[in-house]
């Protein structure tokens, strides 16, 4: 299962809001993902974390893309990861009309 998504706030934990709530829609509609979503939050985070908060002009803008494989050896087993992947960005933008 795989996602990608973007998001804009005017401030950072704006941002993080908008990230969860897409993480959020994806996680109901690909509950594999519940299995990566605490990893993919906390490297948002720490992405985020690192810019300095935005100014009166300019938003956080956030990109997030990720993939989860899961397998089952057998009906009933338990599934288990056998792979997976995220990719963040994170950046300040010039606040846009609608942001």
């Amino acid at each position: 299962m795989s996602f990608s998504f973007g998001v804009k706030g005017a401030s950072k934990a704006l941002a993080l809001a908008a990230v969860a709530a897409k993480l959020d829609e994806v996680v109901a509609s690909q509950p594999a993902h519940e299995a990566d979503r605490a990893q993919i939050t906390a490297t948002v985070e720490t992405y985020v974390g690192m810019l300095p908060e935005a100014d009166a002009g300019q938003e956080v803008t956030v990109n997030v893309n990720g993939t989860v494989c899961l397998a089952q050896v057998s009906e009933g087993a338990p599934k288990f990861i056998t792979s997976v992947g995220v990719g963040v960005s994170a950046w300040l933008s010039t606040r846009t009309a609608e942001g």
